[in-house]
């Protein structure tokens, strides 16, 4: 065992890292370090010695930064001695990872079915044509191309100099316009994202655990974004379609087709606590108002509206020294002042001014006599699982709730299907992920009925 005597204030500077001797006490005859061919006995009682060069990892045993970043210190060495001075520690090198890493590199891709069959056919004809001599070819690949979570290939034979035509593995989006398309995977993909509790960085990782290369940061998030753009413009029209289907009702029944609806309204807030320990005035940046139909047992939305504080571009903008104020410049994510608090009287306003659209101020209100606040506690329970409270969405926070809108109107396996066909990915009707989709929401079902038995009984 190796006893360090370390003096306080053991000063490490990080820009000349000059020999700092710490006068001491008398120090043991010998000091052995492991993995070190350096006699460290120390001539006289006095000199300093030098300890071997360490690792960050071991360097922060011994010390660590001060408070004004510029310089090492040794707070636990007060009161103790030694003639021991450290040097600067090792870099980080890129190849740290190495020792838990193996050394034949096997990765997945994802690649259609029906086109990875196809290629396999048209080398066959290709290479036949091309080099007739050839009987058995053996293919490798030349070159590949990632686009987004899809591929290109181009591959070769080893035995003669056939080279074939790049391939395409992956299904594209019809835009109607000139140019690279986009891959239904990509916008597939972030698709089922938006309709789950994580981020892009979690979803990274979890391409990185499965050995499939994931897509570009930029790429993701700008799939995102239009991927969300969609999302709330199909949850505008759902709601819409709720309400003209209470008009219907209502000329069907002998009324007005503006007689009063049933409502219920209430607000979620982008926090588990109101009040914020760490700045003055409300702990939550965004806020979320629904407002349900309480005329059937569905109790569909039929109009919602998010408060937004957060915008990252004006954040990094006035991190830089920029008289910047949102929401009154170019990629403002926020729709209010940050400064302003959340008011739910204010959201209130808000969504009677969005439903005056759809309904007759009458109808407005009169709703006020019929308001409850039951449907919506389920409702923020499935928004909390789109925008859950600890994590902050700043620019997709809305398509989010977007999605959260309509799987509350339809059920999982319908509202993914109907963004799916939204944003230019449809499912096929015999496919294996419609079959894992109807198990997943026949075995969710399943489990609320049991729990209901086991509860009434």
């Amino acid at each position: 065992m190796v006893l360090l005597h370390l003096q306080l204030h053991l000063h490490l500077h990080l820009h000349s890292f000059k020999n700092v001797s710490m006068q001491v006490s008398p120090a043991p005859p010998k000091l052995k370090f492991s993995n070190s061919t350096t006699d460290l006995t120390p001539k006289n009682t006095t000199e300093s010695v030098w300890l071997p060069r360490l690792t960050e990892k071991e360097f922060k045993l011994y010390s660590k930064e001060s408070y004004d970043k510029k310089s090492y210190v040794a707070p636990q060495t007060e009161k103790c001695a030694t003639t021991v001075k450290l040097l600067r520690p090792h870099k980080l090198s890129d190849d740290y990872l190495d020792e838990y890493l193996e050394e034949k590199s096997t990765e997945n891709r994802t690649v259609d079915r029906d086109l990875n069959i196809l290629m396999i056919n048209s080398l066959i004809i290709c290479h036949l044509n091309k080099s007739p001599k050839c009987v058995v070819p053996h293919f490798e690949l030349v070159q590949e191309t990632q686009w987004g979570l899809g591929w290109i290939w181009e591959m070769k034979c080893t035995k003669c100099k056939f080279i074939s035509e790049k391939y395409k593995l992956f299904r594209e989006i019809n835009t109607g316009r000139p140019g690279r398309k986009s891959a239904t995977i990509n916008y597939g993909f972030q698709t089922g994202v938006i309709n789950c509790n994580i981020g892009n960085d979690s979803a990274r990782l979890l391409l990185t655990s499965s050995c499939i290369p994931p897509m570009s940061k930029g790429t993701m998030q700008r799939i995102t974004n239009n991927v969300c753009d969609k999302v709330v413009k199909l949850a505008e029209n759902e709601t819409e379609q709720v309400v003209e289907s209470f008009r219907k009702r209502n000329q069907t029944l002998g009324l007005n087709k503006n007689s009063p609806v049933k409502l219920q309204m209430d607000g979620t807030y982008q926090s588990v606590h109101i009040k914020s320990r760490h700045k003055m005035g409300q702990n939550a940046s965004q806020v979320i108002g629904i407002a349900c139909e309480n005329e059937t047992d569905n109790h569909a939305i039929i109009g919602f509206h998010l408060i937004n504080k957060l915008c990252w571009v004006g954040a990094w903008l006035r991190g830089k020294g920029y008289d910047i104020e949102c929401p009154n410049h170019e990629y403002c994510t926020s729709n209010t002042n940050r400064y302003d608090p959340l008011s739910e009287k204010d959201l209130g306003y808000e969504i009677e001014s969005l439903l005056e659209m759809k309904l007759s101020q009458t109808a407005l209100n009169q709703m006020q006599f019929f308001s409850n606040t039951y449907k919506y506690e389920s409702v923020n329970r499935t928004i909390c699982t789109y925008l859950p409270k600890n994590k902050n969405f700043s620019r997709n926070a809305l398509g989010r709730a977007s999605a959260a809108v309509l799987k509350v109107n339809n059920k999982r396996d319908v509202a993914l299907a109907k963004t799916l066909k939204a944003v230019g990915c449809d499912l096929g009707r015999k496919s294996r992920a419609v079959v894992a989709l109807k198990k997943y929401v026949n075995v969710k079902y399943m489990i609320v009925h049991i729990k209901k038995v086991y509860v009434s009984n």
